[in-house]
């Protein structure tokens, strides 16, 4: 059985070139832990592009975990 957060988790997006990315997303805990730090030291890390990321409340799109990676240097 599939729930509605796995469905949501699996999204199917496109990139600059309008290709289609198919990745799982994550939640900001999920790369915290990548990273080895708290959900509150990983947010702060994220201040400076806070605006570019629009974070919410849900899951990150795989553009958004993109980004971070770039930002962070993937972990």
């Amino acid at each position: 059985k599939t729930s509605d957060s796995n469905i949501f988790r699996m999204l199917s997006i496109f990139d600059k070139n309008n290709e289609v990315m198919s990745k799982v997303v994550k939640t900001q805990k999920e790369l915290a832990l990548e990273y080895g730090v708290c959900r509150n030291t990983f947010r702060k890390w994220l201040k400076p592009i806070e605006k570019k990321l629009k974070l919410t409340r849900r899951p990150l799109l795989a553009w958004q975990v993109k980004m971070i990676y770039e930002f962070l240097d993937e972990p």
